[in-house]
């Protein structure tokens, strides 16, 4: 019965040979690695063997963009439930330190925001989201996400009118994600203050 099996398999296979190579995703100049299909199987994001930088591919519009460059930023990145950002790490180093931080990037409007750990405490973070929140006036309640563990800044984000709501985007633990510390997890928090102009 195996020997039927073996001589039944050798027999189907097919010789295959290369005739030519065409490049398939545009604004990659050598392979891909860790590559994450969106939802919806429209995007492609993907990174360098050293995880260095993540670059997105949209099939739709053959067309490759950079997100990042950051250190580990191709290191298991993530599309939001709702598709529309991106979720990645990013690392420095500087003085023996190393500092890591998860960054969120909006797909629509091509921007990522984040105040580095070497640079908090300097009311950076404040002008930052004030001065976004008052660009997106159109937006009347829009949302955040935060790590649950950086109690600053949800400290922050709270007392300038923004508040936790239920849920969490995306959990990371330290055997999921070896540059995690600790097990956290993206919380959302929608802005209940005032309408500033």
């Amino acid at each position: 019965m195996i020997l039927a099996a073996a001589c039944s398999l050798a027999a189907s296979a097919q010789q295959v040979e290369i005739t030519s190579r065409q490049q398939l995703l545009k604004g990659t100049e050598s392979g891909i690695c860790n590559p994450v299909l969106s939802a919806d199987g429209q995007k492609l994001l993907f990174t360098h063997a050293d995880y260095k930088g993540l670059k997105l591919y949209d099939f739709n519009s053959d067309v490759t963009t950079t997100i990042a460059t950051d250190d580990m930023a191709g290191f298991h990145p993530s599309f939001s439930r709702d598709g529309k950002s991106v979720y990645f790490l990013s690392q420095t180093r500087e003085d023996m330190r190393v500092y890591r931080e998860v960054k969120a990037y909006n797909l629509e409007a091509r921007t990522s925001i984040a105040v580095t750990e070497k640079a908090r405490g300097r009311g950076i973070g404040m002008k930052m989201l004030d001065f976004a929140r008052k660009k997106l006036s159109e937006h009347e309640h829009p949302v955040l996400s935060v790590l649950n563990t950086n109690t600053r800044a949800i400290a922050l984000y709270t007392r300038m009118g923004w508040k936790l709501t239920s849920g969490t985007e995306l959990e990371f633990t330290p055997e999921q994600y070896p540059a995690v510390v600790k097990k956290c997890a993206l919380v959302w928090m929608r802005y209940e203050g005032s309408a500033q102009k």
